[in-house]
């Protein structure tokens, strides 16, 4: 099994709202075996959960939020781009599955609605706790591959946890959030310091993941190609109408020019005329 991991925690140049992470992607992505590959996104997720909704004004019906806030926006063009990223997948032959926390709502973000009208899309929701996680931790999966539903262990047994809870903490570790009721007297939620080591996964889970790829894999469509959709990338390229601007807010821009930037950039001679020698 051959793997290319990115995370934001290895090294800032992976965050997908910086070219450079985009770009790296984009080349996993490329470089997947045609006979199928897993893309696994474990999507950050602090943006589009109940627990920020106060200060990013993210709701189901408003799932873009406060649009003008650097953070807000910044998380919705990294949907923008993880959708580029799912279609580019599926397109390649391979299958992705993206992880979120149970109350996040990226799915319903204008640019994850566009992958589901383009593409079948089914959800399984889990409990972490099933996979040795210190806290409960409702999870959903979203994938074009029916096989995601093998991560549902079952409905959450309170008393298991209350007896377990002591044994999985032994650190005495605080809870990763807060209830608390503001002078309206709503409930209210707050993250504490414990928040972000909730996305980290767990052993059991990783190993979950490796035993499921190939099912995965095997139960995700495969993309048909009729004798019209072989003509050549550089014809496609060439005819291709780019009045759409319905991706614009993914600003691939950027990304063009950072690749262009690059010393190793090699453009193959069939592709330079169709090419703008600078940016």
């Amino acid at each position: 099994m051959q793997s290319v991991p990115l995370d934001i925690l290895y090294s800032s140049s992976f965050d997908f709202t910086r070219a450079s992470g985009f770009a790296a992607a984009l080349v996993a992505v490329c470089r997947g075996s045609p006979s199928g590959f897993l893309h696994w996104m474990g999507v950050l997720c602090s943006s589009w959960v109940t627990t920020s909704r106060g200060s990013t004004g993210r709701s189901m019906i408003n799932p873009a939020g406060c649009q003008g806030l650097p953070s807000v926006d910044a998380s919705n063009l990294m949907a923008w781009r993880v959708a580029l990223l799912c279609l580019a997948t599926s397109a390649l032959g391979g299958v992705w599955v993206i992880e979120q926390p149970g109350s996040s709502i990226l799915i319903e973000s204008d640019p994850m609605q566009m992958v589901c009208g383009l593409l079948q899309v089914f959800k399984c929701r889990f409990w972490m706790w099933h996979y040795q996680s210190r806290t409960a931790k409702p999870t959903v999966l979203w994938s074009p591959s029916s096989a995601i539903r093998t991560f549902w262990r079952g409905r959450l047994n309170l008393a298991e946890v209350r007896a377990e809870k002591q044994a999985r903490n032994p650190q005495n570790r605080q809870a990763p959030t807060r209830k608390y009721k503001d002078a309206g007297g709503r409930q209210r939620f707050q993250g504490t310091s414990e928040l972000k080591g909730t996305g980290k996964y767990t052993f059991k889970f990783g190993a979950k993941i490796a035993e499921e790829m190939k099912t995965l894999i095997s139960r995700a469509p495969r993309p048909v190609f009729q004798d019209a959709d072989l003509a050549e990338a550089t014809d496609i390229w060439a005819n291709w109408s780019w009045d759409d601007s319905s991706w614009s807010s993914a600003e691939m821009l950027d990304v063009v020019k950072y690749l262009y930037g690059s010393k190793d950039l090699r453009i193959p001679a069939k592709w330079r005329p169709l090419l703008p020698e600078t940016l």
